[in-house]
């Protein structure tokens, strides 16, 4: 997050809250497809990696989000 607030293309006071926040329900998420997600990745490859799938299958299951192929 820090560099994208030093180019510009988010402001400090833009951050709603962590993806751990919005999980426990302490802060909202998205309300719309205009807002935008970001994930500032600080941990070792396998914690993003963890975290990833628990998004991903929670999404699944509530039937939100697109599925993008990249084996193309």
């Amino acid at each position: 997050m820090p560099l994208a607030i030093a180019d510009g293309a988010l402001a400090f006071d833009d951050v709603v809250g962590t993806v751990g926040e919005v999980l426990a329900g302490v802060c909202r998420g998205r309300r719309s497809d205009e807002e935008i997600t970001l994930f500032d990745s600080v941990g070792i490859g396998a914690q993003d990696l963890a975290v990833a799938d628990v998004l991903i299958r929670a999404d699944r299951a509530r039937g939100i989000g697109t599925e993008i192929d990249l084996s193309l």
